[in-house]
């Protein structure tokens, strides 16, 4: 009978009526057992070198009764169904099918690398409760014989046990796309954050769940480090795509186990800091993991930070504004903050520390300039207020960065009276800033003879060269080859003469011969003499299509030309 029914129905379709008619399969009334059948079906399938393999009709009914509980949302198998499929695999003698594995290689998925891909919590926790149940058990769901993979394992699209056999010859667990039960709960979890489900969040969080059970109850997990101490690729990712829940478990584990274990041993030397500076640069500001590595560092008593925070390299507040995460590096150095405000072992005043913290090269750097980090810009400039050369250093960074970092360009201008109007005025210039050389040129002070007559000396601030007593607006602008600022300066009455006319004709015959010259095309033009307006940084704003059709470009330069000509000329 039980034959009869494989003959007419896919396994997936007698899961299917197994769930609606239970009475006539279940073994006390319908006279027979389809489990211990359907077992016994699997082990004569695969052992047999002549069965030419049909995935559809060979698939095992709990490997079946599994997608049928994960794509039929509203029909779901019930537990009893999985605890009997289960149950007739622990009666039967054979301790390998359970595992998928067989002594004719299968490409079959393990149930439980199945029940972790689906989210069946309740299928993992009834298979770890089987006596033969292997975690260890590696498997992949492709398989390749192809030259251009040597890495792939020899074993790939097989379930199997032990290191994996590269066929670059190598035995390694690490290059090949092979994992176990325990890996495959981070793998499956990525998969489905980034290759995307109908449901994008049910699915990754059920996954979460089962890794959390494997880890929880069994002790199972991921090691968050490798043997040199640095962050395992694998728990890298986990934390890029925010496996949060299941990463909280893992280092509390290692907090509460043994505490001479390696993994307990690279977490208090310095891996809190190497957890932190990955977590504050997840995309997305606020990442809710990073205040539970802080304390759990705390409870440590240790702080996540570099033990000289002012020296060149990468600390977490620096990580958090090279991702552009403001809040994440104003939560770590609040935390470092209190962590020395509330200690009293700590000889070390708490604003001196994070003062020190500031001075790093790349918080300086990545904190001023980008306007996605003004909100952290404006913490860093409140604890720093007394350092004028600190908030010049920013102000330069913010004044070199202009297009990027103009919120806080502004801000410092604003709030921080540090530099005389000429010393602004010669960084705009320097930097191409040509919203600011207007707004400079709006100032009551800046009258068509200010513009005109020479200037004090400025002192070089940060990568902005000094600049000799006498040099003048006009004659500066010229040598930034700025033309749209060229054009502004004369038509607000500026000194033409004040220029030497060797200088004016060399400009005007170098731009009139860019301008009309078949081999320099507009993009190049434009980002030689009218940079600010149309680039960010080094990349184009917009299209090289939308700049060639462009008719301020053509009216701008035009105009300039025609007036350098004239009035500065004399042609």
């Amino acid at each position: 009978m039980a034959a009869a029914i494989f003959q007419t129905f896919t396994p997936k379709q007698i899961i299917v009526e197994m769930i609606k008619d239970p009475d006539r399969f279940w073994p006390p009334y319908a006279g027979y057992d389809i489990g211990a059948y359907d077992v016994e079906r699997q082990i004569a399938l695969r052992n047999d070198y002549e069965h030419v393999e049909d995935p559809v009709r060979d698939l095992p009914l709990l490997n079946a009764a599994i997608e049928h509980h994960a794509v039929r949302m509203s029909e779901k198998t019930p537990r009893w169904l999985f605890d009997y499929l289960i149950n007739s695999y622990d009666a039967h003698p054979n301790k390998t099918a359970i595992n998928g594995i067989y002594r004719r290689r299968q490409r079959l998925e393990p149930p439980l690398h199945a029940a972790i891909r689906l989210g069946c919590s309740y299928v993992v926790q009834q298979l770890m409760a089987s006596p033969d149940i292997d975690v260890n058990v590696r498997y992949a769901a492709h398989f390749s014989l192809a030259a251009e993979r040597p890495f792939d394992c020899i074993h790939a699209g097989f379930a199997h046990t032990g290191l994996c056999t590269l066929r670059a010859g190598e035995y390694s667990p690490y290059s090949s796309s092979c994992f176990d039960a325990v890996e495959a709960g981070v793998y499956f979890f990525l998969a489905a954050r980034t290759e995307g489900f109908s449901d994008g969040r049910t699915i990754p969080r059920l996954i979460e769940v089962c890794a959390q059970y494997l880890l929880r109850v069994h002790g199972h997990h991921v090691a968050p480090f490798d043997l040199d101490g640095e962050l395992d690729p694998l728990f890298h990712l986990a934390i890029m795509e925010q496996m949060n829940s299941w990463i909280v478990d893992v280092i509390e584990s290692i907090v509460h186990g043994d505490q001479t274990s390696p993994q307990r041993q690279n977490l208090l030397f310095r891996g809190y800091e190497k957890l932190l500076n990955v977590a504050v640069a997840v995309p997305g500001d606020k990442n809710p993991l990073v205040p539970h590595i802080l304390r759990l560092a705390t409870d440590d008593r240790l702080l996540p930070v570099p033990p000289d925070p002012s020296v060149l390299g990468t600390n977490p507040i620096a990580a958090a504004l090279q991702a552009k995460n403001p809040y994440n590096a104003v939560a770590v150095a609040e935390h470092v903050y209190n962590a020395f405000s509330l200690d009293d072992d700590v000889p070390q005043d708490p604003m001196l520390y994070l003062q020190n913290l500031f001075r790093n090269f790349e918080v300086i750097h990545y904190g001023s300039i980008s306007d996605e980090n003004h909100h952290f810009f404006i913490q860093m400039l409140s604890v720093m207020l007394e350092d004028d050369d600190y908030i010049e250093e920013c102000a330069g960074w913010a004044f070199l960065w202009a297009r990027e970092a103009d919120q806080n360009l502004r801000y410092v201008v604003t709030n921080f009276p540090i530099m005389r109007t000429v010393d602004w005025l010669w960084m705009a210039i320097h930097s191409r800033h040509l919203g600011y050389i207007r707004a400079i040129l709006n100032l009551p002070e800046f009258t068509a003879d200010v513009v005109s007559k020479p200037m004090p000396a400025v002192n070089a601030i940060g990568d902005v060269p000094a600049a000799p007593e006498g040099w003048t607006f006009l004659g500066a602008v010229v040598q930034a080859r700025m033309l749209h600022a060229i054009l502004l300066l004369l038509n607000r009455g500026a000194n033409p003469h004040v220029v030497p006319r060797t200088e004016w004709s060399l400009f005007w015959r170098e731009a009139s011969e860019d301008w009309n010259s078949g081999d320099m095309e507009r993009v190049q033009f434009v980002s030689i003499y009218m940079e600010y307006d149309f680039f960010q940084g080094d990349d184009l704003v917009g299209s090289v299509a939308d700049l060639e059709a462009n008719q301020t470009i053509t009216n701008t330069v035009e105009v300039a030309l025609a007036t350098i000509e004239r009035e500065c000329l004399g042609l």
